[in-house]
């Protein structure tokens, strides 16, 4: 991908800078306090910092197989997008970009620039000879599944939860 940034009206899709890291941050809490309802399990304390970590990685090593962008609105960050190579098949070797940290601030939604988003970081994936891309979405975040729909994803695989302790319970003996 080159650097160039992409205009769509009023926003512009660009490779994020160590300027725009403060924002980002503050739209990944904007997100997992949208997402916290949802959890079953526990955020690590070290996440905050991981993720932030990442996200600097990926804007100093521009040439390789991570990219955040974001979508800036009259100088102001109004989105962003991380998507990071990885291989998430147990079967296979073949790579995926894998999105995520996709959000738009509430003020800015419904414009399309998730979805410019999402094409640039498919852009930067296919220039990599990527072929395909995945993300991760809480199954009952329903807007968000139909919007990723509307984009072109489709169901791969479920993931199923329940407590141990109850399984354990119910398929133990009867005292």
């Amino acid at each position: 991908m080159n650097a160039r940034a992409e205009r769509r009206t009023d926003v512009t899709i660009r490779p994020a800078v160590t300027r725009d890291l403060p924002a980002i941050m503050d739209l990944i809490a904007e997100l997992d306090r949208l997402q916290e309802d949802w959890r079953v399990f526990p955020s690590r304390p070290s996440l905050r910092e991981e993720t932030l970590g990442r996200y600097q990685r990926a804007i100093r090593d521009q040439a390789g197989n991570d990219v955040l962008m974001v979508a800036e609105a009259s100088g102001v960050v109004v989105g962003s997008a991380f998507g990071h190579v990885l291989v998430p098949s147990t079967v296979s070797d073949e790579p995926a970009m894998e999105l995520s940290g996709v959000v738009v601030l509430p003020t800015h939604r419904r414009r399309g620039i998730a979805g410019a988003l999402t094409e640039t970081i498919a852009r930067f994936a296919h220039e990599r000879g990527i072929r395909m891309l995945t993300l991760k979405t809480f199954a009952q975040n329903e807007p968000a599944l139909r919007f990723w729909e509307r984009l072109g994803f489709s169901h791969r695989m479920v993931q199923l939860v329940a407590p141990a302790d109850r399984e354990a319970r119910r398929s133990s003996p009867q005292a």
